[in-house]
């Protein structure tokens, strides 16, 4: 995993300095030293660049929940910006443990809800709660797939099949849409289903949403993609859970034996 630490303090201080020392030209300064940040070797950084879509998602909901004076949704967008604006202005960037496909569906969920919710996009529109539902079941789908696949190549407890690693995914994607239809009743996320029929179509959409996202990351494993893409989770899990688990037995193993 590379580091952009480097690209991005030197977004940020020379966008500081500027703003201080220089005045007028703060605008112009950002936007050039951001355009260098954005390509690394000339190739488009593309977790900077989904970075940049969630940011822009949250600001677009924060001014739409302010026009409709939805102030809950006004407190978590000010929320969720702040937490993703800490790392800049600590001169940091945060080494990211889901990689931007799921950063952009994330973002793409977002919007999605905040045009149902907010813009009764729910109401109006044909097919945009299942619209959503399908990329929420898609989202649960790839990070439980990508949790099995991480605990499969470094913990040895667990071995599976990658069908069986499909199949696992599908069903936690299935319980999670019944933990979705409860969700829905706060009234922050989703619609509220008023029909059994219309429960019964949203998890369906669910499990084909889970399905697909299923033999879509049988395709990421064997063209080599799905391990890249979450190295740093599987690094992190590997070093904070399973290795210290594994230290943990073997002084409990010890003790034992010594016993």
């Amino acid at each position: 995993m590379r580091s952009r630490s480097h690209a991005v303090v030197f977004f940020v201080s020379k966008a500081y300095y500027n703003q201080k020392v220089f005045g007028k030209n703060f605008v112009i300064e950002i936007a050039v030293s951001m355009d260098i940040t954005l390509k690394d070797n000339g190739i488009w950084d593309k977790e900077k660049l989904a970075d940049i879509l969630m940011n822009t998602v949250l600001l677009l909901t924060l001014l739409v929940a302010i026009w409709k004076q939805q102030w809950v949704w006004v407190i978590g967008c000010i929320f969720g910006l702040f937490i993703l604006l800490i790392p800049l202005i600590l001169h940091r960037y945060r080494n990211d443990l889901l990689p931007w496909p799921v950063d952009v569906l994330i973002a793409v969920i977002c919007l999605l809800n905040m045009g149902g919710v907010l813009l009764d996009g729910y109401y109006y529109i044909p097919l945009y709660h299942e619209m959503t539902q399908l990329m929420v079941s898609v989202l649960i789908a790839f990070l439980s797939f990508a949790i099995v696949y991480i605990l499969d190549r470094y913990w040895e407890g667990l071995k599976m099949n990658i069908y069986a690693m499909v199949y696992v995914s599908v069903v936690t994607t299935m319980a999670a849409m019944v933990v979705f239809e409860a969700v829905k009743y706060i009234g922050v996320f989703g619609t509220r289903s008023t029909s059994v029929e219309m429960m019964l179509v949203s998890m369906f959409v669910g499990t084909i949403g889970g399905v697909l996202m299923g033999f879509f990351c049988i395709w990421l494993v064997n063209k080599g993609k799905m391990e890249p893409w979450f190295e740093v989770m599987g690094t992190e899990i590997n070093q904070k859970i399973i290795k210290k688990k594994r230290k943990r037995s073997n002084t409990m193993d010890k003790g034992k034996r010594k016993n």
